[in-house]
């Protein structure tokens, strides 16, 4: 679905295999629609809430991700969370440099997830408060990055993240960087339904799979991850739907404490430069995921 091209370090997609997941087109045996109606957005009867688009992007680039997300280099940009994994945060509406290749991934993964968000009222709400065609959905992404972030996930041994339920509006969306058997032996995320049975995920995608999760539906962990030495761990890129209302509306990012960010477009002038002044005054925290990852200008 999504190609890399290497000399201009960009992503794009595939128009023919794109074309055949129109809903539009209603001869198609698979399309947006029927994916959201019949898979994702359902009730618990149906025992699904999620989708994997398979081969997403091929072993090569998938591989060529995975050894820079994993490599020392990149590993030091990581931080430590709570239950013990590492994360590498993205926030594109932000002073900090990323690679074009980064940037161009997270905004077509973006624009995808929006073709199948279309199918839910949340989307078409939130494009109505910002005044956006729902229908132009890589405007309605660039509207996005200014209040949302995106993270390298990386569970090494002993990590997991306990079962819980996300708020009306988020939908999870994972890009496949490692796979259960070759890259760590046991774990991964578990999808718990209100009658107690339960979906081992990890089971059913691999390496450059993009899966989707209402995670606002069904209640979801990450069972406690276990790897051999000379594996790398459960490594996923994830994107997630941030409401604007998760996030205050002016960031402040290290190195940058008199430069503040704005995640909308609405904010005047005034309350932009009332802003600058008050971070003369007081000193704003700068919060752990907003570090900068000092990444260098690297060609995938």
């Amino acid at each position: 679905m999504l190609e890399f091209d290497s000399k201009k370090q960009e992503f794009y997609f595939n128009r023919v295999l794109l074309d055949k997941l129109s809903f539009r087109n209603g001869s198609n045996e698979i399309d947006t629609l029927k994916i959201s109606k019949e898979y994702l957005f359902t009730d618990q009867i149906k025992k699904s809430n999620f989708y994997i688009f398979k081969n997403f992007l091929d072993n090569d680039v998938s591989n060529r991700l995975k050894k820079y997300f994993s490599s020392e280099e990149t590993y030091k940009s990581f931080i430590k969370s709570s239950n013990g994994s590492s994360r590498l945060f993205f926030y594109l509406n932000s002073p900090f440099f990323y690679p074009k290749f980064l940037q161009s991934l997270i905004l077509k993964c973006m624009i995808f997830k929006n073709m199948i968000y279309y199918h839910h009222d949340y989307y078409h709400s939130y494009c109505l408060k910002y005044n956006l065609n729902p229908s132009d959905f890589e405007k309605v992404a660039k509207n996005q990055i200014l209040h949302s972030w995106q993270s390298i996930y990386w569970y090494k041994n002993n990590c997991k993240f306990e079962k819980h339920i996300d708020s009306y509006g988020e939908l999870a969306c994972f890009l496949i960087l490692s796979e259960r058997g070759r890259d760590y032996k046991k774990g991964g995320l578990e999808v718990v339904y209100d009658d107690g049975s339960t979906k081992d995920l990890d089971a059913e995608y691999q390496i450059g799979d993009l899966v989707f999760l209402d995670q606002s539906k069904v209640y979801h962990q990450v069972n406690k991850i276990e790897h051999n030495d000379d594996q790398i761990g459960r490594l996923q890129l994830y994107i997630p739907t941030i409401p604007p209302n998760y996030i205050n509306k002016v960031l402040y990012f290290e190195d940058h404490s008199h430069n503040p960010y704005f995640t909308s477009n609405d904010i005047s002038l005034g309350e932009r430069i009332k802003n600058i002044l008050k971070s003369y005054i007081v000193k704003e925290d700068v919060h752990y995921s907003r570090q900068n990852p000092r990444l260098n200008d690297h060609i995938l």
